[in-house]
This record gives structure tokens, C-alpha cells and sequence, in this order.
């Protein structure tokens, strides 16, 4: 299912402090509070453990707020991703220059993070993701235009217009979504 040099595909690594940041903001999604840990701890042995501040959304049953809270006094946790992106933009509004944006969870919630930290103009270097969590996608129908979430299969039926759909290795940032294609596009359909 994916073709290795696709330039549109995500590119994650694990969450690394930057030191030259001069405040760390830490959002994390269920499995993701692993990674969070680890960089608030390298945060505290840098001596800037106190300019951390946490933000964290359950997975399903997957709740580690305890652990993370454990690790860093300024963490907040939230209800669903709705309320921690409300959060997170009024976090963005006020903190200063010099800020680091951390972020680790599956791909969807990664996006939607990237996105509302480039709405407040953080520039892609001040950005790390780390994927945690299963590998399942969110594909795009480019027919009807419906997205289909969860998906961990080459070819999908659409939930909007019933079509087999072929997921493309393309991702569109915009959409935060791989491509489906109808699979089966060469098939005449009978009038």
C-alpha cells in the first residue's frame, strides 16, 4: 500500500527537544502521552522543564492524564479533540516568540494540530510529530467528496456514494486525507 518517494506522504520522527525554543508546548492523543513523557523529562533534565505545558486527549479507552500529569505540573486534559483544538488555539494566541510545538497521536489528530498551529503562523521548523497509535487512515473520496475515516485496507467502499475506492498514497495536507480513486473506473456502468 505505500510506495516509497511519494513527496506528499508524511514524514514523522520521534518528538526531540529543541533547545532553542523558549517555550515547549506538548499535545498529545492517547498513546501519544509516551512521547509526551519523554520530552517533558529531556525538558526537565535541560533545565526548562518549567516553560512545558501539556495538553492531552484520551484514545478510546487509552487514557494516560495521570502519567503525563505526573511529569509535568501544567498539563491539561481534555474531553474530546474538538475542546483540546479550542484549548490549543487560545494557548497559540498567548504564548510568546520562541515557542515549540510538539505534537504526538495518529495521523488525523497530527494534522488538525499542524493545522491550527499554522493558522497562528508557527513555522514548519518550530513543529515536530511524532505518529503514535495505529496506522489508519482518512481517505478522501475525490467523487463526492466525503471523507471515510479508519481505514487500514488498499481499497475502501465509500460511506458517501457507495463507490470501491483505490487509496491513493497521495496526501493532501489540506484535506488531511489520502486520495480514493474510483477503483474500478474503467467498468462501464450500465444506464
Amino acid at each position: 500500500m505505500l510506495v516509497t518517494g511519494i513527496k506528499s506522504m508524511p514524514q514523522y520522527q520521534s518528538l526531540q527537544l529543541d533547545a532553542g525554543g523558549t517555550h515547549h508546548l506538548v499535545v498529545c492523543q492517547g498513546t501519544g502521552a509516551g512521547a509526551g513523557r519523554q520530552l517533558v523529562a529531556a525538558a526537565t533534565r535541560a533545565g526548562c522543564g518549567d516553560a512545558c505545558q501539556v495538553l492531552y486527549v484520551p484514545a478510546g479507552s487509552d487514557n494516560q492524564f495521570a502519567l503525563l500529569a505526573e511529569a509535568c505540573r501544567a498539563t491539561q486534559c481534555c474531553a474530546d479533540r474538538a475542546h483540546l483544538l479550542s484549548v490549543l488555539e487560545t494557548a497559540l494566541a498567548g504564548l510568546p516568540m520562541g515557542l515549540r510545538l510538539y505534537a504526538a497521536g495518529s495521523e488525523e489528530f497530527l494534522a488538525s494540530v499542524v493545522r491550527a498551529a499554522e493558522g497562528y503562523g508557527l513555522d514548519p521548523a518550530e513543529i515536530q510529530c511524532e505518529h503514535a497509535g495505529p496506522t489508519l487512515r482518512r481517505v478522501y473520496c475525490i467523487h463526492c467528496r466525503t471523507f471515510s475515516e479508519g481505514v487500514h485496507t488498499p481499497q475502501v467502499t465509500c460511506c458517501g456514494c457507495g463507490r470501491d475506492l483505490l487509496v491513493r498514497d497521495h496526501y493532501s495536507r489540506r484535506h488531511a486525507a489520502f486520495m480514493g480513486v474510483m477503483a474500478d473506473a474503467e467498468t462501464q456502468v450500465a444506464a
